[in-house]
């Protein structure tokens, strides 16, 4: 059997962002991070070393990133064999600089009530194998369990796209980052947003534009006072005036991130997108019940789904 793996790199701060609609994933006119800056930001590697998206440790063993970052997984893909997770560096392709550190990515799991058509409840998380080693920069952040007010300032940081065009997209070696606010709803409604939900998902930018996250920083955390508020979602274009972005709110899957936090084994859980068990895949879309996983598990041992 062709052994295919998820092998994540966590990078230490934070970084990609897409959207069905001109999907963005970049910091636009950004700064770059310093070591510890954003100790729980990770990067999601293809097997090529490209990096996809970004992800928040809050756990030395659980990663929280968006769902839409798996729409295209194709783990029978080459290029998809093998997924990077490198944590502890500000340069996405660094070499030899501090301790990195790299782990496997053992379960994907998809928010059941994710919707790809509308970009709703586009949270996701990773189960690793084997747990980080926390270090003075790198290590698990608290998540928030309350909403923070409109206009408090907030952080979103990644190696994505720093031009906006999405047909010459220019990934940042260096992690960069921007300040931005928590905007009224108001903000994000009617027209392009028309999918929006104020209970869900945070309205964050500059109304004046200029500052975003965009192509390339998708699933990275949308931090405030040093709190994972938010997962990056998606937005309509890059920085552009009266665009400002789509953040998915942690406080309203607090239930949810919990039981994936605590989850072993011995816990059945809806949605496990894919296991990787001994570096090979076992595919589990969406599975309901035991019973069916291991159907699953016997139809991909024969390669017949």
């Amino acid at each position: 059997m062709k052994k295919n793996f998820l092998f994540l790199t966590f990078i230490l701060l934070n970084f990609s962002r897409t959207t069905n609609a001109a999907k963005s994933q970049r910091i636009i006119n950004g700064d770059k991070a310093t070591m510890g800056h954003f100790p729980g930001q990770v990067s999601l590697q293809r097997r090529d070393g490209s990096h996809y998206c970004g992800g928040t440790l809050v756990t030395l063993d659980t990663v929280i990133t968006a769902a839409h970052c798996f729409d295209k997984l194709n783990i029978k893909s080459n290029k998809w064999s093998q997924v990077k997770v490198v944590g502890n560096v500000l340069v996405a392709i660094e070499r030899g600089f501090g301790k990195l550190q790299t782990r496997f990515a053992r379960f994907i799991i998809i928010h059941p009530k994710y919707k790809a058509s509308i970009v709703l409840n586009d949270i996701a998380a990773l189960k690793l194998f084997k747990k980080f080693a926390k270090s003075k920069y790198f290590h698990p952040i608290v998540y928030s369990e309350k909403r923070f007010p409109i206009g408090h300032q907030c952080n979103v940081s990644g190696w994505g796209d720093t031009t906006g065009n999405y047909e010459n997209k220019q990934m940042s070696p260096n992690l960069l980052y921007v300040n931005i606010f928590v905007l009224d709803p108001s903000h994000c409604s009617g027209g392009e947003y028309v999918f929006f939900d104020s209970n869900k998902q945070y309205c964050a930018g500059i109304v004046e534009g200029g500052k975003d996250a965009c192509f390339g920083d998708s699933g990275s955390g949308f931090t405030c006072s040093g709190i994972l508020a938010g997962v990056v979602s998606y937005g309509i274009g890059c920085a552009e005036p009266g665009m400002p972005g789509v953040y998915t709110d942690v406080t309203y899957y607090l239930d949810w991130i919990r039981q994936i936090m605590t989850w072993n084994r011995s816990t059945p859980i809806r949605h496990v997108l894919i296991e990787y068990k001994n570096d090979a895949r076992r595919s589990l879309q969406s599975c309901p019940n035991v019973a069916f996983a291991l159907f699953c598990l016997l139809l991909n041992m024969f390669n017949l789904c």
